[in-house]
């Protein structure tokens, strides 16, 4: 009985190491989703493939709050590589092949600001919803190309969890005239 108890001992301490082992090598690396945005950041030209800085909440306002099992962003306006609201409506001041990489620059600060409120990008169990409210010149129609940029962003960084409904609303103008903004809501783990 003894020789049983040891042995079975022996594969306790054997698998617990082997667990332990594990957990820090996962420690180590980066998540799946980390790694799939880091991807894209150096591909959209972003220095290292990190988030670009965030300003903290300002004033009465703040970057997202989680209500329940939801995250509700506030929306987001895309920034050149200088930190500058791109303004103006599209095609006449923003052409429409340029517009889909502003969509996804608008949702890099939403993914910025998840990562800001929730602390880990592994929280985030699915994009819930995203609205685009797209400056247009009147008779431009063409949004859905537009929305694309930031929609293709949220299902490659986050794969079927970043699958989501969205609207797409063509507006006159925007506030601070910005070309384009972008809501988001996020279920979270």
């Amino acid at each position: 009985m003894k020789t049983a108890t040891r042995s079975t001992f022996r594969q306790a301490l054997v698998l617990a190491a082997a667990i332990l082992a594990a957990g820090a090598a996962s420690a180590e690396t980066p998540s799946t989703v980390e790694s799939r945005l880091k991807a894209e950041l150096t591909a959209m030209g972003y220095p290292d493939g990190k988030l670009p800085a965030l300003g903290p909440d300002s004033g009465p306002w703040l970057h997202g709050a989680v209500v329940g099992n939801l995250l509700f962003l506030s929306s987001a306006a895309p920034q050149d590589a200088n930190g500058q609201w791109v303004k103006g409506s599209i095609p006449d001041k923003v052409s429409a092949a340029d517009a889909p990489m502003l969509a996804r620059r608008a949702c890099v600060r939403q993914i910025n600001r998840m990562k800001h409120v929730l602390g880990d990008l592994d929280r985030v169990k699915r994009i819930a919803y995203v609205r685009f409210n797209i400056a247009v010149q009147p008779g431009f129609s063409d949004l859905t190309k537009i929305a694309e940029g930031c929609s293709t962003l949220y299902t490659t960084v986050f794969g079927e969890a970043g699958k989501h409904p969205r609207v797409l609303e063509g507006v006159s103008a925007n506030p601070s005239n910005t070309a384009l903004e972008v809501e988001t809501i996020v279920e979270v783990r």
